[in-house]
């Protein structure tokens, strides 16, 4: 049940659909996915606690443990609010 909430209700995207992108279409990235795969990060501003829970969601299909799930999160959403400031776009 978990895997079939939305990540963010500005886009029709659920967890499942991250997980599909690992293990059915060899995503490989936390970033592939928001961006490519599942297209979240293009549709929607995506806070921390949104990309934390796709991070933790593609974690066991990817080999990575918690600690690294989180710090893959952390990375991306910093990542991406350095890209909105630069950009001039308000963050989240």
């Amino acid at each position: 049940p978990v895997l079939c909430g939305r990540i963010s209700a500005h886009a029709p995207f659920c967890l499942g659909e991250a997980v599909h992108a690992v293990t059915s279409e060899m995503a490989l990235s936390l970033d592939d996915v928001l961006r490519r795969r599942v297209p979240l990060a293009i549709l929607a501003r995506l806070d921390r606690q949104q990309v934390t829970a796709v991070s933790q969601a593609i974690a066991p299909h990817l080999g990575w443990t918690h600690e690294h799930a989180l710090e893959e999160a952390w990375r991306w959403h910093a990542r991406a609010m350095g890209t909105a400031r630069a950009a001039g776009i308000p963050t989240v």
